[in-house]
C-alpha cells in the first residue's frame, strides 16, 4: 500500500503537460477513492511553465492522516 492510498501525505504535485509518455501510474490510473474516503485536497498553487504549454499544480492534504 503506497503512502497516497492511506492517506499520509501532507502535500502533491500535478504536472501536467500536452505529451503523455514513460510507464508509470497516471493520476486517473488506480483504485482511487469512494466518496467520503476521498483525500480533501486545496490548491495551494497554480503555475503555468516558461514553455507556455505545462501547468504545475500544488495541492495540499486539508485531513492527513499522520
Amino acid at each position: 500500500m503506497e503512502f497516497s492510498e492511506r492517506k499520509l501525505f501532507r502535500r502533491t504535485e500535478a504536472h501536467s503537460g500536452p505529451k503523455i509518455f514513460g510507464s508509470g501510474t497516471s493520476l486517473v490510473q488506480g483504485e482511487g477513492f469512494l466518496g467520503p474516503e476521498a483525500p480533501v485536497l486545496e490548491l495551494m498553487d497554480a503555475r503555468l511553465c516558461e514553455c507556455r504549454t505545462e501547468v504545475l499544480l500544488k495541492y495540499q492534504n486539508k485531513n492527513p492522516i499522520l
